[in-house]
């Protein structure tokens, strides 16, 4: 443990001020996608607000090379796994970058089956 830091159960302060830095980038994702809506952008997705504890809980002792795999509110899983929130947002907003590798329209289109 590092001088200053104190233990909370098995995380340290700094751990879980990390923790907490990860649900607020999510929870700034998903009003950043309200935002868009509300000014007209189409936008279908279904949002994580007030889901973002259980992404961090979940994703907290993962290792880089381990996988996750969610459903159709899968943002916050991968915000707290560590995914540039900035080419997430250029896939919901239909953006080619060099990140993006699935185009939205096709991700929307297979969970309203």
């Amino acid at each position: 443990m590092s001088r200053g830091e104190e233990e909370s159960g098995d995380y340290t302060q700094g751990k879980l001020i990390e923790m907490f830095e990860k649900m607020v980038r999510i929870r700034f994702f998903e009003e950043k996608i309200i935002e868009l809506v509300t000014a007209g952008r189409r936008i279908l997705c279904h949002l994580y607000i007030g889901e973002e504890a259980v992404a961090v809980g979940a994703c907290t002792n993962l290792r880089n090379d381990d996988y996750i795999t969610s459903t159709h509110r899968g943002h916050g899983h991968s915000i707290a796994k560590g995914t540039d929130v900035k080419s997430m947002m250029a896939e919901l907003l239909q953006k080619k970058t060099e990140q993006t590798r699935v185009r939205v329209d096709q991700c929307i289109s297979l969970s309203s089956l």
